[in-house]
């Protein structure tokens, strides 16, 4: 019963020596090892996440891909920032070395807002993609690898996007906004789904990766690698007819497009249609037994409707 006391004394007084020693020392002569003890210790602070429109895609069927982006040579002179206030702006992890927090899936190379690193400086900024157009855009996949590391409760990490330009009232929408959360250590693999076609302009569109210190400093930070941003154009239909090489109709052949998973059989008229089919380019089939594969490139019309007929033709049969 003692020793268990005597535990009990011993843990209270290593949390209050612990917070006594980040209230007492200043930022910068804390050591590696107080912030980690000082961040395990006020785990109950943890406030709040908002995370929309997530997305949980395993394949990519893409019709344009707007935005693939890993730092592999730093930050691009087409990405942009905005300093709200403070000091703290976003840098490359090449030219200022690892983050504390580091992204899933990095080679090392990415873009960090890094107050461990730059332990004097005060972050609210935002780090802005460049303009992308996203007309017929009914579905676009943003795609990132994260990781966000709080100290104290405050910080905060959000990802949103813009229309028209990147000033405050462009703003669209919240994505990820999130304080005093921290990222699993490993780092945060994240996928969302936007409408842009519902957007003021989707003509003109950026994404934003804002990082927060809340008027502190000598904080941790909010890393960002392997920015993809696809989009699927609407659907159209396909429509149309198969025919032999005699120029009759086949009953019973099958057409679809494969890499969409769709299928369907025509009528006695020969008649087939696929009435909901991802806008953009698409290899779609026509077969039936005893006949030849026939395929044939289509550009899907977004909203619109397209006509395309086969011919098949039966295989060539050699006697020898």
């Amino acid at each position: 019963m003692k020793n268990a006391t005597k535990l009990v004394w011993l843990m209270m007084f290593f949390a209050l020596s612990i917070s006594f020693a980040f209230g007492q020392t200043s930022a910068n002569q804390m050591t590696l090892e107080q912030k980690i003890a000082y961040d395990n210790s006020i785990v109950g602070k943890q406030t709040s996440l908002i995370e929309n429109n997530e997305a949980n895609v395993t394949t990519r069927n893409s019709k344009a891909v707007l935005l693939d982006e890993a730092f592999g040579t730093g930050i691009p002179g087409t990405w942009t920032q905005a300093v709200y206030s403070g000091t703290g702006v976003w840098q490359w992890s090449g030219a200022i070395g690892p983050s504390y927090g580091q992204p899933s899936n990095t080679d090392g190379l990415y873009a960090t807002a890094d107050s461990d690193a730059n332990s004097s400086w005060i972050f609210d900024v935002g780090l802005f993609t460049p303009s992308m157009d996203m007309t017929d855009g009914y579905v676009v996949l943003i795609d990132m690898d994260r990781n966000f590391q709080d100290i104290g409760g405050n910080d905060i990490a959000g990802v949103r996007t813009y229309s028209g330009g990147t000033a405050p009232g462009n703003l669209e929408e919240t994505l990820l906004w999130i304080v005093g959360i921290d990222d699993p250590l490993t780092g945060v693999h994240a996928q969302y789904n936007i409408n842009a076609m519902a957007y003021a302009d989707p003509t003109d569109v950026y994404i934003e990766f804002y990082y927060s210190t809340a008027g502190g400093n000598y904080q941790w930070n909010f890393a960002v690698d392997n920015i993809y941003v696809d989009l699927l154009m609407a659907p159209g239909e396909m429509w149309g007819y198969v025919f032999n090489g005699g120029g009759l109709s086949i009953n019973g052949a099958s057409v679809g497009i494969e890499s969409e998973g769709l299928l369907t059989t025509t009528d006695p008229s020969g008649w087939y249609s696929l009435p909901v089919v991802p806008g953009g380019p698409q290899e779609a089939f026509a077969w039936k037994q005893g006949y030849n594969v026939t395929l044939e490139m289509v550009n899907i019309i977004p909203t619109g409707s397209v006509q395309q007929d086969f011919i098949l033709a039966a295989p060539t049969m050699i006697v020898s």
